[in-house]
């Protein structure tokens, strides 16, 4: 039987990096912020200038400096997997074709592959789209999952921290599934997409539905 597709994000569902974003714009900036600072789904430079007024700073200049110095900044053992996560890629990789997904432009891509590598994850994925989103965009924009038409196959999942990123896969996909670590309590949700506090919960949701 021919394979299925599933979706992961990079940024917050198979990498814990909301400390390192905030880590890095601290160094880069003289800030003293938290991670949640950075979640507000503002712009950087629009979250940056409101920090600083009195020092603005352009949507160019900030994205050009955090793809530059993003990755170099950071040493590679800084970033680490969820926990579980690399149990289920390996158990997920033997009945599905699985997508890597960032927002990060292709500039980016060969500091993703190292770490896949460094943690050995990279076997499991059959590709990596960078979809270099950074710059100016319509909020309706699926610059992720538009990367759902290219591929061949059924598309079973898509995994995501973003709640609109998951919203845009609805009907694109048979499990979209909103990845949530930070709930500390179960939440009943009737939304049309799966939730998933950690990498347990995607196991059993796709392998489960493998099955079916």
């Amino acid at each position: 039987m021919k394979k299925r597709n599933i979706l992961v994000s990079f940024d917050g569902v198979l990498f814990q990096t909301r400390h390192l974003i905030s880590g890095y714009m601290n160094w880069r900036y003289g800030l003293e912020t938290n991670p949640e600072d950075w979640e507000t789904g503002q712009p950087f430079e629009e979250i940056l200038n409101s920090i600083r007024p009195n020092r603005p700073i352009s949507r160019k200049k900030v994205y050009s400096d955090y793809t530059r110095g993003f990755f170099p900044h950071h040493k590679g053992r800084d970033f680490e997997l969820f926990g579980g996560a690399k149990g289920t890629l390996k158990n997920l990789f033997s009945c599905y074709n699985l997508f890597l997904v960032t927002e990060r432009p292709r500039s980016e891509k060969m500091f993703i592959e190292n770490l896949l590598k460094r943690n050995g994850v990279a076997s499991y994925f059959a590709g990596i789209h960078c979809a270099g989103s950074y710059f100016p965009r319509e909020e309706k924009d699926d610059f992720k999952t538009s990367f759902l038409s290219s591929l061949t196959g059924y598309n079973m999942g898509y995994i995501d921290k973003e709640k609109k990123e998951v919203e845009k896969s609805l009907g694109k996909v048979f499990v979209p599934v909103l990845f949530c670590p930070e709930e500390k309590n179960r939440v009943v949700s009737f939304e049309k997409y799966e939730r998933a506090r950690d990498w347990e919960k995607i196991s059993e949701l796709f392998l489960f539905k493998n099955r079916e």
